[in-house]
């Protein structure tokens, strides 16, 4: 079953997105995440015990502690919330972590452990008088290319990272392949900082990208959890939030988490905060419509894509700046009214509010592959916004498909199959 809206049953054993903060665990046991990923930092501590408290409003947060060097990740599973140590091994050597702090802080993984890279500067200049409050500045950008062997800066190959802070260019660091003890290096500041490589090679992610899909998804099963009647301990959170970090509530998130180190993605931390407040806010019981438009309009345009169309290489359709992307990887121009569909991305962009979406549901109350894109339904009528296998919320001006497939004004949460599903003991 297709999960559209929290009615309809969920993939069980998704895997948590590549790149995210690591596998969920409990304790310093140690993550182990995928090789060269990039993480970004929230906040820093000095050693691990002076570390706020692990709780669900830092659900997602990664941290740096100096004494010793370590990255946590603050993570759940069915005993609750916990620092959980991302550790440098060669299973994800030449990764990177980031901080956008006054100075900026970047970590790589070399050797056995998450080394400090210096990051050059210019020579101070003298002091001037004191000026008003400057705008809050441009969020730091990395790009990470992969350098084959021979490369005149990584003999034996590797990765160079190039930063952008504030809008401003730092010269790259070069995290290069050496066995276990491995190198890193900052460029010299003389030199062309800007890789005129093959686009394809290089990768710009936004901080806060990678960690997105987990936050939202804690943020939303925290609700559930809430709405079921039950404390954390006797929700399967993990498993919960395992689910919903694919596609989630309302396909407000890829159904690929490749798309999130693939770069060609945009990141709006602002709309993702009030996204996460939205969901955490979630009313219990009978709501209606205007409740549940307010969350989907907060959740929509998190994402931006950077492909355009007929441009290649995606994997999903939030990565194409208009349109949807094909089965063959192109960004194509959307469908249009009338036009042949099979999903409501093909019709209206993902990840925004729709104004047209793909009609699956005839009146018979079979599920064709193939429909029509056609404008929202109104509430009542008889024009059906789902099926046996989805309700689709997105169908209607009112952001709200009823149990009984009909567009309404109302809707309970949560949803009928949530609590057998995931509470200890069904519910």
């Amino acid at each position: 079953m297709t999960k559209r809206a929290i009615v309809w049953g969920v993939a069980m054993g998704a895997l948590l997105p590549a790149g995210s903060i690591g596998c969920v665990g409990s304790g310093d046991t140690g993550s182990q995440p995928s090789s060269g990923q990039i993480y970004a930092v929230a906040m820093m501590a000095s050693t691990r015990a002076s570390l706020p408290t692990c709780a669900s409003n830092l659900a997602g947060t990664v941290a740096y502690v100096t004494s010793p060097p370590s990255l946590y990740a603050c993570e759940s599973d069915r005993s609750g919330f916990a620092w959980t140590q991302i550790t440098c091994t060669s299973a994800n050597y030449g990764s990177v972590a980031y901080a956008n702090f006054s100075p900026p802080l970047l970590l790589a993984c070399v050797g056995k452990g998450w080394t400090p890279i210096p990051l050059p500067q210019g020579e101070a200049g003298p002091r001037g008088p004191a000026g008003p409050p400057g705008e809050a500045g441009v969020p730091a950008l990395i790009k990470t290319t992969q350098l084959p062997s021979g490369d005149p800066n990584c003999p034996t190959g590797g990765v160079q990272i190039d930063t952008t802070s504030d809008g401003v260019v730092q010269p790259p660091v070069y995290v290069c392949n050496g066995g276990e003890e491995g190198d890193a290096t900052a460029g010299d500041s003389s030199e062309d900082v800007v890789d005129d490589g093959d686009a394809s090679d290089a990768k710009n992610i936004p901080p806060g990208l990678v960690a997105y899909p987990t936050q939202n998804a804690t943020a939303f099963c925290n609700s559930m959890a809430r709405c079921c009647g039950v404390d954390a301990g006797s929700f399967e959170m993990t498993a919960c939030v395992s689910d919903w970090s694919v596609s989630a509530w309302e396909l407000m998130l890829p159904d690929n988490a490749a798309v999130y180190t693939a770069g060609n993605l945009t990141f709006s931390t602002t709309r993702a905060d009030a996204c996460i407040s939205a969901l955490q806010a979630w009313p219990c019981g009978p709501f209606g419509s205007a409740e549940n438009e307010a969350i989907v309009s907060a959740c929509s345009n998190v994402f931006g894509g950077t492909i355009p169309v007929a441009g290649t290489g995606c994997l999903s359709s939030y990565e194409c700046a208009d349109g949807y992307c094909s089965a063959s990887g192109t960004c194509t121009a959307p469908v249009g009214m009338g036009g042949a569909c099979q999903a409501d991305e093909q019709c209206s962009h993902a990840g925004a509010i729709p104004t047209l979406f793909c009609d699956l549901y005839p009146s018979d109350g079979s599920s064709p592959t193939t429909g029509t894109c056609q404008p929202l339904l109104p509430s009542g009528g008889i024009n059906l916004c789902g099926n046996a296998n989805v309700l689709d919320d997105l169908a209607c001006t009112t952001e709200v498909c009823g149990d009984d497939n009909i567009c309404g004004d109302s809707k309970t949460n949560p949803a009928t199959n949530i609590c057998p599903g995931y509470v200890l003991g069904g519910g």
